[in-house]
Order: C-alpha cells, then structure tokens, then sequence
C-alpha cells in the first residue's frame, strides 16, 4: 500500500491563507481574544478585559473543543487553545508576505 504525503506548495498555502481572508476570518474576536491572551507575558485575568472581551471569553467557555481554562480569576490557554492561537498568528504572517 502506497501512501500519499501530505505535503502543501507554497500555492495551496496562498490560496487558502486568501480565503480566510476573504471570508474575514482574520477578524474574528474569538480568535483576536485567544491571541491576545497568547501574546500577554504574564496570565490575563478578567479584570484585565473589556466588557465585550468578557463575553467572547465566555462563548469560548462553552466551545466543544476547550481553548481556555479559568483558573483562580486567571485565564489560562488549553494545548487547543496555544494551537489555534499559534495557527491564526503563523496564517497572519503569512498573508502579509504574500499581500
């Protein structure tokens, strides 16, 4: 049995970096939420948010796949979480070279 590497060109990366683009993914505040407690240095705690980052935070409280966790008044990302972060900041990245 022969297998298939999954290996993507440097085309198939444009063009799907280009339709999240243009289905607006990269303004997702889900995900602007996930990075910005990704990028702070110490743990982000909900006094640190705005009203509306409260209330994303809690959609992300009832999201299947767990991307945070709220420990003590802190929050803190899931390995789910540091992926999905990791994912949408390297596809920003990756827009703007080929932009």
């Amino acid at each position: 049995m022969i297998i298939k590497e999954n290996k993507k060109t440097e085309a198939d990366k444009n063009s799907y970096v280009l339709s999240m683009a243009k289905k607006k993914v990269f303004k997702n505040p889900e995900m602007r939420l996930l990075v910005k407690i990704f990028t702070s240095k110490k743990s982000v705690s909900r006094k640190d948010l705005i009203l509306t980052e409260q209330r994303l935070l809690k959609k992300l409280l009832r999201k299947p796949m767990k991307p945070i966790k709220i420990k003590k008044d802190e929050i803190i990302l899931t390995e789910m979480g540091l992926d999905l972060a990791e994912g949408f900041l390297e596809a920003l990245l990756h827009l703007e070279k080929i932009s």
